[in-house]
């Protein structure tokens, strides 16, 4: 007795329903390489910085900054993330620093003078009395 080895790539019945999956070839380019995974944590947290993902970038270039203390991108990258999650104090000391590493750093150069130039904020209102509160609220009835 004779067995046959068929898997659902063999048997056309089977094809159409697509049960197995697999990659879609993209032909490339002759003569371009193949793109290379980044592997350190400033690379991937700059890949994820371009694709607005700053949430997973900030873990990364937290890493980046313990494995890496004296690295000006990361720490510029930190601050303007920390300037989008709207925590100016941190993202000030994170430009600054990376500007003391390096004055060159285009992104801290970018974004302090953002953070330097910010309005300071309102002025709190002062309690009003609990007689003024109360005829405030009637005049407005």
């Amino acid at each position: 007795m004779r067995t046959h080895n068929l898997t659902i790539r063999d048997n056309p019945a089977l094809q159409h329903k697509r049960v197995f999956t697999e990659p879609a070839a993209v032909p490339a380019r002759p003569g371009t390489p193949p793109p290379v995974a980044p592997h350190g944590s400033l690379e991937r947290a700059k890949l994820h910085v371009q694709h607005k993902r700053y949430g997973q970038a900030l873990d990364l270039l937290r890493q980046a900054i313990v494995e890496k203390p004296e690295d000006a991108e990361a720490h510029a990258l930190l601050g303007m993330i920390f300037l989008r999650f709207g925590m100016p104090t941190e993202g000030h000391l994170h430009l600054n620093r990376a500007l003391a590493l390096d004055p060159h750093q285009p992104v801290a150069r970018t974004y302090l003078p953002v953070v330097t130039e910010a309005p300071a904020p309102p002025p709190t209102p002062r309690p009003l009395p609990f007689f003024e509160r109360v005829t405030g609220w009637l005049r407005r009835g």
